[in-house]
């Protein structure tokens, strides 16, 4: 089974995976789906997305609503674990190839999402301390 890591942009999803595959599909309701077909051809260990500002919120949800096993790692984790393999370019799709390895080697704590509660106070709390 593979590591699928996606690099989360406002308008494009770059996928990779651990054997060298890429994808690339918009950052919408219309991408997501392409993505899902995808992904059910490429079964994976993880799939890990790195925490891009809210960009990858929507994508998260898709995917944990589809069954997939998603995950969010932190960017700068994800960042220091590229660099200690050896990849110092950054690029969409290294950034994607890098966080398929990082699935495939380190067991991350599933994505669960908020309740609307929650996310309606982080929002509050977020807009407080601008």
């Amino acid at each position: 089974m593979n590591g699928i890591g996606i690099d989360v942009s406002k308008r494009q999803l770059d996928v990779g995976t651990t054997d060298g595959q890429t994808l690339q599909v918009s950052n919408s309701r219309s991408g997501f789906a392409e993505l899902d077909l995808w992904l059910q051809g490429h079964p994976a260990v993880q799939i890990v997305l790195e925490a891009t500002g809210g960009y990858e919120q929507p994508v998260l949800d898709f995917l944990h609503n589809a069954g997939h096993p998603v995950v969010r790692a932190n960017a700068l984790r994800a960042r220091r674990l590229a660099q200690g393999m050896g990849q110092i370019a950054k690029t969409d799709r290294l950034d994607a190839y890098a966080l398929a390895q990082m699935a495939a080697l380190v067991k991350l704590p599933s994505y669960q999402p908020l309740e609307p509660w929650q996310r309606k106070m982080r929002e509050f709390v977020r807009a407080r301390r601008q």
